[in-house]
């Protein structure tokens, strides 16, 4: 199996290929304007447009993972997407993205999930759902899903929102939008998008979001008193996209390699995928993704490092031009004997440049690469 990552500057796309036939693009996005991703885009476009067919997955609903899948010229077979919906049956973590746009609301109408599902019907034909203990099959390759796991996700926010006053009447109509969108989303999810209604009830659901978010008008609600003021500017920073984004574990029949992408995931919850007995990770890795762009808030590497049944022979890591510590190769990787590739190429943004391995990082590099094998 191939797999190459592209220079996104902050964001990430990578790219799995098998023999020219088919491949799978695992995220495709940059916080860079359109005009300054046009040219990585182009890059990814070129590569993609080698095979025969192609698929591609969604690992969560953040700029610098998706953005570019709208502006691309061409349409998947199928999209991967992270399984938050569960219609009519709660866990649902719908509810706290909506209830969160809600009371980021100014003015202006924002749902990143509904300009998600929007641009659906240009991005693939179909799309799937994933989530922990789900498998789907890539030329052959078995890929195990790790993350998310919805009652996890659920219980962690439900034990936050006890701490904060979420008025009643707010909860309700957000769950009856949340229901009507996860209910949408079950219902076309493996069946085309093209079918007819799709964009009709798309439609409708737009509209009762934006009836709730023009009746937004937090400033005034948080006025009222101390708790409700704690709910209506803590709680839209403690839900974090990161919590549900897809993480899976591949094993490469051509090549008889094991690979592990990560998204975003956060670090709690790789620690409870590592300690995960019933979904255990494979013996060893020939190359292991690392979330976030490296910080060592998201990954630990001593997380695999302190388990003797894991070995480890790469990390592969985007970088984060731009955005301080982001870009940053912690010395928790450099540290480790494992082979490191990345996509930093300014040298202040990597402080461990000189005693990591420079042959597979940006920095080495002038121009920097446009892609990066694995």
């Amino acid at each position: 199996m191939n797999v190459t990552m592209f220079q996104m500057n902050f964001g990430e796309s990578i790219l799995l290929g098998e023999d020219k036939i088919r491949c799978l693009l695992v995220d495709c996005g940059s916080k860079s304007s359109l005009t300054a991703s046009s040219q990585m885009l182009k890059n990814v476009q070129n590569q993609v447009a080698l095979y025969q067919t192609a698929d591609a997955m969604i690992s969560h609903f953040h700029s610098d993972h998706y953005k570019g899948f709208r502006y691309f010229n061409h349409t998947f077979d199928r999209v991967y997407i992270p399984h938050i919906f569960t219609a009519h049956q709660h866990p649902n973590m719908v509810d706290y993205l909506l209830m969160r746009d809600y009371l980021r609301s100014r003015g202006t109408i924002k749902c990143t999930l509904l300009d998600l599902l929007e641009n659906m019907q240009k991005i693939g034909k179909r799309f799937s759902l994933l989530k922990r203990g789900d498998h789907f099959s890539f030329c052959g390759n078995e890929a195990e899903v790790l993350w998310p796991c919805p009652q996890t996700i659920h219980n962690e926010l439900e034990s936050m929102l006890k701490s904060l006053a979420v008025p009643d009447d707010l909860r309700n109509q957000i769950r009856s939008i949340s229901d009507e969108i996860s209910e949408f989303v079950v219902k076309y999810a493996n069946v085309s998008i093209r079918k007819n209604g799709y964009q009709q009830k798309l439609i409708q659901i737009r509209g009762s979001v934006r009836a709730l978010m023009q009746n937004s008008n937090p400033d005034e609600e948080a006025g009222k008193k101390e708790n409700a003021k704690k709910f209506h500017w803590d709680f839209p920073h403690s839900v974090n996209d990161h919590t549900y984004c897809i993480v899976f574990q591949i094993h490469s029949a051509s090549d008889d390699r094991n690979y592990l992408f990560t998204g975003d995931v956060l670090k709690k919850h790789l620690t409870k995928i590592c300690n995960d007995k019933k979904l255990p990770l494979y013996p060893n890795f020939y190359a292991v993704k690392a979330p976030h762009h490296g910080t060592p808030e998201y990954y630990c590497s001593d997380l695999f490092q302190n388990n003797a049944k894991i070995k480890i022979e790469k990390v592969f890591i985007s970088h984060g031009q731009g955005y301080g510590n982001y870009g940053k190769i912690s010395v928790e990787y450099i540290k480790e004997p494992y082979k490191m590739i990345c996509t930093n190429y300014v040298p202040a943004e990597c402080p461990g440049f000189g005693t990591c391995r420079p042959q597979n990082c940006g920095l080495s590099h002038n121009p920097p690469p446009t892609s990066y094998f694995i």
